[in-house]
């Protein structure tokens, strides 16, 4: 690797870092402190890509330490992972309001750790590109939004929702919408039949998952956290990360929001009922394709029996008439003229029977045919 990641592992426990740098310093350039205090003078030398920091430490603790990452615009894109052995949603919540990229759990498996690794790895390369093309499209951006309001782009969002289809589809017009307002923010739909998540700035951080999904069922419709803000509905969670300070913007930008929930919820709402109204309508299709399918295979089976059964009539009609030939005393005129005539009935029932096998035919091309309408409505 030309250029590893540099990674600074900060714990007290020279045995956790032996381990630590054990499990990644086949793959990461590895450096290590010993305490917040030692960690933040040396990424003031020499700055680290990703920092593991434990939590609990003598003298300066993780929490703190992050956030002094994070006040700071030189080391604020430094991710920091959290490795605690605390599991609670408000150890969570610290962690993710001091700044940090994740949380991960004691003991956790070397393989998760470097997962996790490697998505803030990508999310940093995510992060340089969507800057390096907003450095063109800025000035079209800011001119778009000197033009469109905060109702305007209400108005859009609700225009824009009656064409929406997915749970994808919705999640990206949201993003559209608050991006608009000017917020850096995540949302994440969830139907009953799956859910998803998005962000304004590219896929949402392992941390920002975890947190919405903690939160669904927050008995709470709105948590405030600082300048974060999270606003759960059923259906939908929006997390806000940059609520303004001021307090009139702030308050004006929730009205906004919860305006736009309104019309989230209406679009969520729709869209299950359509999951539903789309699996009711396949399986009436099926049932139907079913019941039409054994009607002609009883029709055919029918039309089977019948023509056997004709045949074996006209046989039986034949051996009959020339048995009793011998005991009528015909002239040879006469029994020619029976011969023709029960040649030309034969020949009559042989035509019937022919415009069987072609009804025949046509019945199996139809069974057919449903066959294939079935399989494809199953798979609606």
């Amino acid at each position: 690797m030309s250029n590893p990641t540099k990674i600074l592992i900060v714990d007290d426990s020279p045995e956790d870092i032996r381990l630590l740098m054990n499990e990644l310093k086949s793959e990461f350039q590895i450096t290590a402190a010993t305490s917040a205090d030692d960690a933040l003078q040396m990424i003031s030398e020499t700055l680290p890509d990703i920092v593991l920091m434990d939590i609990n430490m003598p003298g300066t603790d993780g929490y703190t330490a992050c956030s002094i990452l994070k006040d700071s615009s030189e080391t604020a894109s430094i991710d920091v992972l959290f490795l605690s052995s605390n599991d609670s949603t408000e150890e969570v919540l610290k962690g993710f309001n001091a700044g940090a990229s994740d949380y991960l759990v004691k003991p956790y498996a070397p393989q998760i750790l470097i997962s996790k690794i490697k998505a803030c790895i990508a999310r940093r390369q995510d992060l340089k590109k969507l800057a390096d093309a907003a450095k063109y499209a800025g000035a079209v951006a800011m001119s778009a939004m000197s033009d469109t309001g905060d109702l305007g782009t209400i108005v859009n969002f609700l225009r824009t929702s009656f064409a929406i289809k997915t749970a994808d589809e919705l999640c990206q017009e949201i993003c559209t919408a608050l991006s608009a307002f000017g917020l850096n923010a995540c949302a994440h739909i969830y139907l009953e039949d799956g859910g998803v998540f998005g962000g304004t700035e590219g896929t949402p951080s392992e941390l920002e998952m975890n947190l919405i999904k903690r939160i669904i069922t927050s008995p709470e419709p709105i948590i405030t956290i600082g300048n974060r803000l999270l606003l759960i509905k059923p259906g939908v969670v929006l997390l806000i990360k940059n609520l303004p300070d001021s307090t009139d913007k702030a308050a004006r930008i929730k009205d906004h929001l919860m305006i736009l929930l309104e019309g989230i919820i209406a679009k969520v709402i729709s869209l299950n009922s359509q999951a539903k109204l789309n699996q009711l309508l396949s399986s009436n299709i099926n049932r139907v394709i079913k019941d039409a399918e054994h009607a002609l295979i009883d029709i055919r089976e029918n039309q089977e029996a019948h023509k056997k059964e004709s045949i074996e009539i006209m046989e039986k009609m034949v051996i009959e008439v020339e048995a009793s030939f011998f005991n009528m005393g015909l002239t040879d005129q006469q029994e020619e003229q029976l011969l023709e005539i029960m040649t030309k009935a034969v020949a009559e029932s042989l035509n019937h029977f022919e415009e069987g096998l072609e009804i025949d035919n046509k019945i199996s091309n139809i069974i057919d045919s449903l066959g294939t309408v079935s399989s494809g409505a199953q798979g609606l």
